[in-house]
């Protein structure tokens, strides 16, 4: 029981910084050392509230026929504590992230700032403006369109709504679009059209201007 009551609460702690604006972005980030001292700390701080009332309870109301009942039924000694850290986690994470200081975009911000992640921090702003980006890969193919998920931590990977596709051109560098999704992605209205890419395989991103592609190809045409 001694090994339960110590572990439990890590756990808790651990689910807890996964849900907490705040934290979940960062913790991929983190070695396991890290993540695991968090997650103790954390579970120490929640276990101290639910620790008192139960300690509480036990002590003032002892004669409390709900209390006597509940003796009854539960398995062993600190059930009731260990239900309310568990709920005290899920519920604490819900609320901080509806106030304004844990805003879950503002806090994907910090953690991609922090971490010097500059094509996170690209794909956070396109995504939220609904701007196209432009991914350039190993392969010198490169694909248009508006990122919808960004995960340079867990997963490595952009998921992105594609507009067009083309290369980069091995000695100029020049964007050549060979393929053009725009009139599938309109008549689907975005629900089927996904791409995945790897982060490995990104070689560059930057933000893309259809009308300033078109206007360097006439350049480019005239030259």
């Amino acid at each position: 029981m001694i090994w339960g009551l110590t572990l439990y609460p890590t756990v808790i702690g651990y689910l807890f910084l996964r849900r907490w604006n705040y934290t979940r972005f960062e913790i991929p980030h983190d070695s396991g050392y890290h993540v695991l001292f968090k997650s103790i700390i954390a579970g120490m701080v929640l276990f101290v509230t639910p620790y008192l009332i139960a300690t509480g309870f036990a002590h003032f109301f002892l004669s409390f026929y709900p209390l006597e009942v509940w003796k009854t039924f539960v398995p062993f000694d600190y059930v009731g504590t260990l239900a309310m850290v568990f709920l005290e986690a899920f519920a604490g994470a819900w609320l901080l992230n509806k106030t304004p200081w844990f805003n879950a975009n503002m806090c994907l911000r910090r953690t991609i700032r922090n971490s010097g992640d500059l094509i996170g921090h690209l794909m956070v702003d396109t995504a939220t403006s609904r701007e196209f980006v432009e991914i350039s890969l190993k392969s010198r193919k490169s694909y248009i369109g508006i990122p919808i998920y960004w995960n340079n931590a867990a997963g490595k990977h952009i998921e992105l709504i594609p507009y067009w596709s083309g290369y980069r051109q091995e000695g100029t560098q020049q964007l050549r679009i060979t393929i053009d999704y725009y009139p599938a992605v309109t008549e689907h209205k975005e629900k089927d059209i996904r791409l995945v890419i790897p982060s490995s395989e990104i070689v560059s991103a930057r933000p893309f201007s259809h009308s300033l592609y078109r206007r360097f190809q006439q350049t480019a045409t005239l030259m």
